[in-house]
C-alpha cells in the first residue's frame, strides 16, 4: 500500500565480507531422534501486525496452526482440526493441525501468524522438534 524506497545494503557489494556468531546456536546434531521433525516458521500474507489494526483484510487471518505432511499426521494419529504439541529443547507450543498433502515428511510448519508464539520453541536457525497428539 505505498511505493517502497530499496536502500543499498552492505550486503549488495561484492567486495562486502561478514562473520557470523554462531553463540547460542542449537549444535544438536539434526538427526537427533528425541526431536525428529525440523520446524520451518513461513510467514502468511495475511498474518496479522500492527499494519492490519483495523483493517478489512483481519477477516483473512488465519490462527494459529501447525501444518503437518499427509504421512506425518497419519503415523501420529492427527486429523485436520486436531490439537497437537510442538516439542523442542526449550519449549512447547499445543495449535491445531492442518494437513498439506504436498509438504515433505519431516517438516513441521508453524506459520507465523498472530497468536502463534514461535519463539517459545525456536532455538536457532535450524530448530528440530518433536510433534505428537495432544490429548
Amino acid at each position: 500500500e505505498g511505493v517502497g524506497v530499496q536502500i543499498a545494503a552492505q550486503a549488495d557489494d561484492g567486495k562486502s565480507s561478514f562473520t557470523v556468531n554462531l553463540r547460542g546456536v542449537d549444535k544438536r546434531p539434526a538427526n537427533d531422534p528425541q526431536y525428529p521433525f525440523a520446524l520451518l516458521t513461513p510467514v502468511r500474507a495475511y498474518g496479522g501486525g500492527e499494519w492490519l489494526r483495523d483493517s478489512k483484510i483481519q477477516l483473512r487471518m488465519p490462527p494459529p496452526h501447525v501444518i503437518l505432511s499427509k504421512p506425518d499426521a497419519e503415523r501420529l494419529g492427527v486429523g485436520i482440526g486436531g490439537m497437537v504439541r510442538v516439542r523442542s529443547a526449550v519449549g512447547a507450543l499445543e495449535l491445531p493441525a492442518q494437513i498439506d498433502a504436498g509438504l515433505a515428511a519431516g517438516l513441521v510448519l508453524v506459520p507465523a501468524v498472530r497468536g502463534a508464539v514461535v519463539t517459545a520453541i525456536l532455538t536457532g536457525p535450524r530448530t528440530q522438534v518433536a510433534v505428537e497428539k495432544a490429548e
